[in-house]
């Protein structure tokens, strides 16, 4: 029987259950507590069904009726719109311009090392090197995170559902935080405790922490 069939109507988000990505947009749907069908796909082995309506490839895809999205970035804002409840970005046009910016720098510069980091065999002077600039990078951003539990605004928004899933993964790269980065710390503290958070994690991910 067809995966595509297998859906039982409605949303339905086909996403991997190891990748940064899919990580967001399940904490996305969990932030809003959608009623979505979720399937779990192996990006090394992406059924042919699933291929015909998503050539490229790209985890994760929403399929919501006729509509079929992919595009972490586009599908974050696509939920936001569509159920907007609550809402996910700010009103103020200055606001959402800050988290499309915010989030824009962290998919250039975390992302395609962290992802590399997780599913890529790079040689031990280049997976140190990426360490140390995936490291550097956040570490950036620490003046944003003092004395605040959200990077933008007084609410959880799309920016802090596209952070967390690389903050949760610093063991499994290797990573760890200075004493000056107490900030970053704290904020992962308080995030990772929140039922939108645990509830979207997959098993694999479960598996990433122990404390």
């Amino acid at each position: 029987m067809s995966l595509i069939n297998l859906k039982k109507g409605g949303l339905a988000l086909f996403a991997s259950p190891k990748h940064i990505a899919s990580h967001r947009i399940r904490i996305i749907a969990s932030c809003k507590d959608l009623e979505m069908e979720y399937l779990e796909i192996d990006p090394d082995n992406i059924p042919g069904d699933l291929l015909e309506i998503n050539p490229n490839g790209r985890l994760p895809v929403l399929v919501d009726r006729d509509l079929v999205l992919y595009d972490e970035r586009v599908i974050s804002e696509y939920l936001d719109e569509r159920f907007p409840h609550p809402a996910l970005m700010p009103i103020e046009a200055n606001m959402r311009a800050k988290i499309r910016l915010f989030a824009y720098e962290i998919e250039k510069n975390w992302y395609p090392d962290a992802d590399f980091l997780e599913h890529g065999k790079p040689a031990a002077a280049k997976r140190k090197k990426m360490q140390k600039t995936l490291r550097e990078n956040i570490l950036l951003l620490t003046p944003f995170f003092k004395g605040r539990n959200f990077i933008v605004g007084d609410e959880i928004s799309l920016l802090d559902c596209c952070i967390l899933p690389i903050l949760w993964r610093l063991p499994l790269y290797e990573i760890e935080l200075p004493k000056a980065a107490q900030p970053i710390q704290k904020y992962m503290d308080y995030h990772f405790k929140q039922p939108y958070f645990t509830e979207a994690l997959s098993s694999y991910e479960r598996g990433i922490r122990h404390d």
